[in-house]
């Protein structure tokens, strides 16, 4: 006897930095010679669930130095440094929450700080300054991250997300044993 399956389930995600999104998988299995002596059927899914031990394993690398740039964790001193990036329009102008209020800003910190974190500081080398953040972070899929920065507007133009960019894919293919960057 041939039996159909509707498979279909659901889980929270985070979401840029403040939110989560809902994630929402669905598929259609046709089963073949399934017997039904069986009473009951019991169909296990068990959904992709990240280890956080990916996340410690980045931090073994960090602070990452590239020619000019140091990528380096937050730490609960560096509250002017969220501001300067969260609050600027022009850094924020395609970021979903858009610019963050002061309280935004701290709970902003206390997620970079924390357990999980997904934004990591860029400083300049030389000088120490910092010119933005890079996100790198786990993804939904297995062996999958995903990436991004912010580059404050005095050091756009100048490599520096090229830089930070390239060192965090080869430190991710190479290191992190990744299969995917997106």
């Amino acid at each position: 006897m041939d039996v159909i399956f509707y498979l279909s389930w659901e889980y929270l995600t985070p979401w840029g930095h403040l939110g989560y999104r809902k994630i929402s998988f669905s598929y259609t299995v046709l089963c073949h010679r399934v017997s039904l002596i069986t009473t009951q059927l019991i169909i296990c899914l068990e959904p992709v669930i990240f280890k956080m031990s990916e996340i410690t394993n980045l931090r073994q690398h960090l602070p990452l130095i590239t020619g000019r740039l140091k990528i380096r964790p937050y730490t609960k001193s560096d509250i002017e440094h969220v501001r300067l990036i969260s609050q600027d329009p022009v850094v924020r102008k395609w970021i979903p929450s858009g610019v963050l209020t002061e309280e935004q800003c701290a709970r902003y910190l206390n997620k970079c700080c924390g357990d999980e974190p997904e934004d990591y500081l860029i400083e300049l080398c030389d000088t120490g300054e910092v010119i933005g953040e890079v996100n790198f972070h786990p993804w939904f899929v297995e062996r999958t991250w995903e990436i991004g920065w912010l580059i404050l507007p005095g050091y756009q133009g100048k490599g520096y997300a090229s830089e930070a960019a390239r060192s965090l894919l080869d430190l991710g293919f190479s290191e992190l044993g990744l299969h995917r960057i997106i």
